[in-house]
């Protein structure tokens, strides 16, 4: 760069001081962060538009529902007293199964964080007719879930774990929307949450 020293001569300055550099590596240094936050962000938002416009559905025997997620995710429950609670033998659900068990995946995932620091964590995977309706229930005695919050874990992106995406529960929402259901949730703080699927 060319400047002028007291007397009006030209001279040749350095711009890039040290402080300059270290200014424009944390800037480059910002903008490669953020192009890693928006590629993570576009990767999820594909997530939740997968999805399929149309189902599938067929009779499935709940309790084969139950077994069949428990099987997919027996190494993360070895250490948590789980318990299988079906109304009545032979209960059948109309569902796009590997979509449901999706659901349940994500709400029992999200129980184990939950009941991270629990001392005897235990787990309960319920079902019963209300109705003209089929529920099915993921229950933890984990933390809980403050009531403030309550209202916005469904929203794409909303996380309140730490390091979450906030797609498990906005994809569970839809999976349920698909299937002319609804997802609703109950907690009390340190005892008790319950994630209720309406069918």
């Amino acid at each position: 760069m060319l400047m002028h020293d007291e007397k009006g001569n030209p001279k040749l300055v350095n711009a890039f001081s040290e402080k300059n550099i270290n200014d424009i590596r944390e800037s480059v240094l910002a903008i490669k962060d953020r192009g890693v936050g928006l590629d993570y962000f576009v990767n999820k938002f594909r997530t939740l538009t997968k999805l399929p416009e149309t189902i599938v559905k067929e009779e499935v025997l709940v309790d084969e529902l139950f077994n069949s997620v428990c099987k997919i995710m027996k190494v993360e429950l070895e250490n948590v007293a789980l318990e299988q609670d079906i109304q009545k033998e032979g209960l059948q659900i109309q569902i796009d199964q590997a979509l449901i068990e999706q659901v349940l995946i994500n709400l029992l995932a999200n129980s184990l964080t939950a009941m991270e620091n629990i001392t005897k964590p235990k787990l309960i995977l319920r079902s019963f007719e209300e109705g003209n309706n089929i529920l099915i229930q993921v229950i933890d005695n984990g933390v809980g879930i403050p009531d403030e919050k309550l209202t916005d874990i469904f929203i794409p992106f909303y996380s309140t774990k730490e390091k979450g995406s906030g797609i498990g529960l906005s994809l569970a929402k839809q999976i349920m929307s698909l299937h002319g259901g609804s997802i609703s949730v109950q907690s009390n703080i340190g005892n008790e949450t319950i994630f209720t699927l309406k069918f």
